[in-house]
């Protein structure tokens, strides 16, 4: 490590140890020769005696000398490592600042967050007049603090004592990026970059980084500097809630399972919905541990609830608590597309999945949960769509590009629709149309069994929400069922959850990131099969729409995303949209901050969205005095793990990405950086020896 002089120029006060030298040589004993009688045995101790002093005089004037120096070199300032003499004070720096969730993890003094602050304020308060610097808050979104370049000193670094950590991720290749946009625009050179965070594993991707690394490089390079804060410690905390994935009733048994991570052997967890505890559970697994626990409960009254997965806090609290809505619902409208109708049962069958769903018909009464409107593909109304819950086409022919288009924008928001296709002649329209706009491809061909041959259904995936919970008599009745007519559909990559004995799909599940699409190659009519006949059929079919309905108004993201949600039943936005407001809780009871919200369009339908959130909690949106939808948002689970990447591990990461070179610095126990951004302060070390060197001097004139 370099050793260097914050203060070079207070080395020349080493002239002073030329001071003893001469005062020493100016002030040599003269010794006066007076005659006396021969006394040789005197004059032989004189020799002896004045051949020792002469050897203390030197060791005594060596010492006063050295004291000297050591005295002038501690008021030079004198640093082991970090920057350089030219660096120490650099004309631009650029703070990047890690603002993730788990720089909230609290230390013996306040969190890793306020350490990371400290030791940015002194850095940019050890900038010399006239340098300029700039603050990258790195968040799930990096965002300069400064709207441009600024002056250093105590105005720039009183403001960051304002900003605070996000509940989100961080992506240093990401903000690297963003700090790389700066470096190009510095008013100065060079630039001194320093990165200031936790160096959690979990967040660095070596991709990421080249392409980061590529950006700083054509930004014209700068000095990069890493100071890492917080140790690895282990914390409990909710890394995932899982509601169930089907619309529910008020009353009816319902089961939320929740991954914890165990912070010590027995830790309780509960479960509170809006804001009363109604069950708790403890996890046996050690700690560092990842458990599964599951709250069992009655579903509450109709309406979105807002429940949080609850433990003891820790040196982590934001894990501690993690937010969720369970939608219970009183009435669920399923609207069925068929094609031009034939026959008593209607085309494709359409007739056996509504009288499945609601017995009594389209004119239920209040206490039914499924509400039934059938209406032929060329009647579709757009006030169909956007007044139903759950979308059934029964065989429904070419749907139009006006139908088509909105049953695929149904699919890119939070709906739910199921095709149910089994007539033939529907075969080339299904593969050049529908099933390419639904990301599918179109069936290969067409298996015809005689009754002899029927196949026997196979249960794939009995977990889905669709078949979970159901005893297994249940199901043995289900696989009673038989088909003889369907399509052959092509792997495509979907998930089946039915399928025959011979292996041909019955009902997959297509990939979607919000909306959940259920597609089966046949219809219901008696010559396909007889599923409309078996005992599990009405089961089966409310189950599926509950499905479908399933989490549709409640929308669950992670911190950084823009809580958005659907406005049911406007197409136009309406006066509902005069002047929408978000309002933003912490928990549930908690007051409420209020936000700006816009109206948003995707593909002709209406939302209402706000801006990209940086807190964990629940989002509702209003307008007036009227509630427009709930969303909300939680911390990404990996800012609760504990590994953390070491300065070394961090170090040879960066070369990898084509970032060699980088400086390690370490903060002071008080949160400066002078034993890092400027190496280690030797200054009290070369007092203590001038006061050792003095001690000795003192000790040796004493004796001589």
């Amino acid at each position: 490590m370099p050793l260097t002089f914050l203060n070079p120029a207070l080395l020349f006060g080493a002239a002073a140890a030329a001071v003893p030298l001469l005062l020493h040589l100016l002030q040599r004993r003269r010794v006066r020769e007076i005659a006396f009688s021969d006394l040789r045995f005197l004059e032989e101790v004189k020799a002896r005696r004045s051949r020792a002093l002469g050897v203390r005089r030197w060791l005594l004037l060596l010492l006063r000398m050295l004291a000297i120096l050591l005295v002038v070199a501690a008021a030079a300032r004198p640093q082991l490592g970090g920057r350089d003499a030219a660096a120490a004070a650099p004309e631009a720096l650029l703070v990047v600042l890690d603002a993730s969730a788990s720089m909230r993890s609290e230390r013996d003094r306040g969190t890793r967050f306020d350490a990371a602050l400290a030791v940015a304020a002194d850095a940019v308060n050890a900038l010399p007049t006239g340098g300029v610097v700039q603050v990258v808050l790195a968040g799930p979104r990096p965002r300069a603090v400064f709207n441009g370049w600024t002056g250093a000193g105590a105005g720039a670094a009183s403001a960051l004592r304002a900003l605070a950590p996000t509940d989100g991720a961080v992506d240093p290749a990401d903000a690297l990026a963003e700090a790389a946009a700066w470096v190009a625009a510095a008013p100065q050179r060079p630039v001194t970059v320093l990165l200031i965070s936790d160096l959690q594993a979990a967040a660095w991707d070596d991709a990421a980084l080249a392409a980061a690394a590529r950006a700083l490089a054509g930004a014209g390079g700068a000095r990069l500097a890493l100071l890492p804060v917080g140790e690895a410690q282990v914390a409990g905390g909710v890394t995932r809630v899982r509601t169930p994935l089907r619309a529910l009733r008020a009353g009816e048994p319902v089961q939320v399972e929740a991954d914890v991570r165990v912070g010590h052997v027995g830790q309780v967890w509960r479960l509170e919905l809006d804001g009363r505890p109604v069950a708790e559970a403890a996890s046996e697994a050690a700690p560092g541990e990842t458990d599964r626990l599951t709250f069992a409960f009655a579903a509450p009254a109709a309406g979105t609830h807002r429940g949080l997965v609850v433990t003891a806090a820790d040196r982590l609290p934001v894990d501690d608590a993690r937010p969720f809505l369970l939608e219970v619902r009183d009435r669920l409208e399923v609207l069925i597309v068929h094609g031009p109708d034939a026959g008593t049962a209607g085309r494709g069958g359409w007739r056996y999945w509504a009288n499945a769903l609601a017995p009594g018909g389209a004119a239920t009464g209040a206490d039914e949960l499924y509400g039934v409107r059938a209406r032929g593909v060329a009647d579709v109304a757009d006030g169909d769509l956007a007044a139903a819950d759950v979308l059934l086409l029964v065989d429904p022919g070419p749907l139009g590009r006006r139908l088509q288009a909105a049953v695929v924008e149904r699919l890119e928001g939070d709906g739910g629709v199921a095709l149910f296709a089994g007539d033939p002649a529907d075969a080339g329209e299904l593969g050049r149309t529908l099933l390419p706009a639904l990301g599918l491809a179109g069936p290969t061909s067409y298996r015809v069994h005689g009754s002899a041959g029927a196949q026997e259904v196979v249960v794939v995936a009995p977990s889905h929400p669709v078949f979970a919970g159901l005893p297994a008599e249940a199901l043995s009745t289900f696989a009673r069922a038989t088909w003889r007519r369907y399509h052959a559909l092509p792997d495509s990559g979907s998930d089946v959850l039915l399928a025959t004995r011979g292996g041909d799909p019955l009902l997959v599940q297509a990939r979607r990131a919000r909306g959940r699409l259920l597609v089966a190659p046949f219809h219901t009519l008696p010559d396909a099969t007889d599923l409309a006949h078996n005992p599990m059929f009405p089961p089966f079919a409310r189950r599926l729409a509950a499905y479908l309905a399933g989490g549709g108004r409640g929308a669950q993201d992670e911190v950084g995303a823009a809580p958005a949600v659907a406005l049911a039943g406007a197409a136009d936005g309406g006066d509902a949209l005069a002047g929408p407001a978000l309002l933003y809780r912490a928990r549930p009871g908690a007051l409420p901050e209020v936000l700006p919200a816009r109206l948003d369009w995707r593909g002709g339908r209406a939302y209402v969205a706000g801006e990209p959130a940086t807190r964990q909690g629940f989002y509702t949106f209003v307008a007036g005095a009227d509630t427009l939808g709930e969303a909300v948002l939680a911390m990404p689970a990996a800012e609760g793990d504990a590994a953390l990447l070491t300065a070394d591990e961090a170090v040879a990461r960066l070369a990898t990405a084509g970032l060699p070179g980088a400086e390690v610095l370490a903060a002071a126990p008080d949160g400066g950086i002078a034993a890092g951004a400027d190496g280690r302060d030797l200054a009290p070390w070369f007092l203590g020896f001038a006061a050792l060197a003095l001690l000795a001097e003192t000790r040796l004139s004493r004796r001589a």
